[in-house]
């Protein structure tokens, strides 16, 4: 019997790690979070030397076009794929937000803007501004809390 592994993250973002285990292993995807854009409009990309993006769902919430020709400073290499599929020139980070400040405390001149979702793992802009750049926030998604579906529960029982 193969073994199980629980694969918690996004659809998409599961179906990709669940094609990269190893022969034998069997995946059960189950995300724990689901995307939900914010009501409202997005944000003008006029006036912002840079766009600060900590997940692929900022990216992705745009509208097509938004940024086309624009740096984004990226989290990682996932967020940074999608950001260069979107016309973004990009600089990438390490995959972590404290990386990614680093990487911008050393490169980014302000004005940018910060496109993110209503949860903070690192705060970004605040320590951006503490050293004098100018950052502005935009909440474009929040991640809704899910259950385990009927196959994880199993599995788990």
């Amino acid at each position: 019997m193969p073994e199980t592994v629980l694969i918690t993250r996004p659809l998409v973002a599961a179906k990709q790690f669940a094609q990269s285990l190893p022969e034998g292993l069997h995946p059960i995807l189950s995300r724990l979070t689901r995307i939900v854009a914010e009501p409202g409009q997005a944000p003008a990309s006029k006036g912002f030397s840079g766009v600060i993006f900590t997940s692929a769902q900022g990216v992705a919430l745009l509208p097509k076009r938004w940024g086309v020709g624009m740096t984004a400073w990226c989290v990682g290499t996932r967020t940074a794929q999608a950001a260069e599929e979107a016309g973004f020139h990009t600089r990438v980070g390490p995959g972590n937000g404290a990386g990614l400040l680093a990487l911008l405390r050393q490169e980014a001149e302000g004005p940018l803007l910060h496109v993110r979702g209503a949860e903070l793992a690192t705060d970004i802009a605040g320590p951006m501004r503490e050293a004098g750049t100018v950052v502005e926030e935009h909440v474009l998604y929040h991640a809704e809390p899910q259950d385990l579906n009927a196959e994880a529960e199993d599995a788990l029982a």
